[in-house]
Formats: structure tokens, sequence, C-alpha cells
């Protein structure tokens, strides 16, 4: 005997409702691509939280130089330039590293939702200078992105989040 299930599952041809797991849907079919993609973004996303981190050592060299140049180190004149070197150096190091970070992060949301393709393609150049694991997702991801049907799915992506215009169909 089946279950009744409310009116807004929809049956299929011998009245069973349809299989879901989540956004899977057995009726879609397969594709490699979204599959890689989504598991790109996934990899992106931890990519950048790992950088994030990598990139605050620095912060250690900004204390120090913050403490030369207060005083706190008994540090003469000529030593407060060093800690202002510190500060400044340690502090752009942090900074490019967290916007780099950032961008991996959004990058990761982009591939997502399929959209900025070149922005995805440069940051997964940018990528493979950060020795290994950038440059082991950095080349995947370029040859994920290389594949026409990727290409295709990201025209799409940019397609269906343009906004109509006024006095078009659709």
């Amino acid at each position: 005997m089946r279950p009744e299930l409310p009116p807004q599952y929809e049956r299929d041809d011998n009245g069973y409702p349809p299989r879901y797991r989540g956004d899977f849907d057995a009726r879609r079919p397969y594709s490699r691509d979204e599959d890689h993609l989504r598991i790109l973004s996934i990899l992106h996303y931890l990519f950048g939280a790992l950088a994030g981190l990598y990139c605050s050592t620095p912060l250690i060299h900004v204390f120090i130089g913050f403490l030369m140049v207060s005083g706190n180190m008994d540090a003469h004149a000529e030593e407060q330039i060093v800690g202002w070197l510190f500060i400044g150096i340690g502090g752009a190091i942090v900074a490019l590293g967290w916007i780099f970070a950032a961008l991996v992060v959004f990058v990761g949301y982009s591939l997502s939702q399929r959209k900025r393709y070149m922005l995805c393609f440069v940051t997964a150049c940018l990528c493979c200078m950060h020795v290994p694991l950038g440059t082991v997702l950095g080349v995947f991801t370029i040859l994920v992105l290389a594949r026409p049907s990727v290409k295709d799915l990201f025209d799409r992506g940019a397609i269906e989040a343009q906004p109509a215009r006024e006095g078009e169909a659709g």
C-alpha cells in the first residue's frame, strides 16, 4: 500500500513519488562537469581559509615592530625605524595575503554559481604560485575550466543572471 503524500509532490508514471536526496534529482542527467565544479568550489573555500591562516603569520612581525616603536623594547631612535619597517612590511604582507584569501573564497562562490569565468581562470593561475596545495588546486581548476562544456555552463549562467529589460518578453 502506497502512503499518501502532500499534493506538492508529483508522481511518476507508476504513481510513485520521485526520488529526491537533497539537491540530487534522479530524473536529471548526470553531469561530470557540474560535479567537478562543485568539488572545486568546496576546495577553493578550504584553500582560501588555509591561505588566510597562513598569511596571518607575519602578524608577529607587526607585533614586534609595535613593541619597538612604543618603547617597550628599549629601542633607540635608529631602532624605531626598524620597528616601523616591521609594521609596514608585515602589515602589507598580511593585507595582501588576506585579499588573496578572500579572492580565492569568492572564486569558490563564483564556481558554484557558474559566473565570472575569466576571474576564476586568472585566480586559478595565481593559485599555482602557492606550492604545493595551491599548485594542485590551480592546475585542476585550469583543466576543468578549459573544457568547452564547462565554458558553456558559465555562458548559460551569465545569461540567466542578466535581468530582463523592460519591454522584453520572457
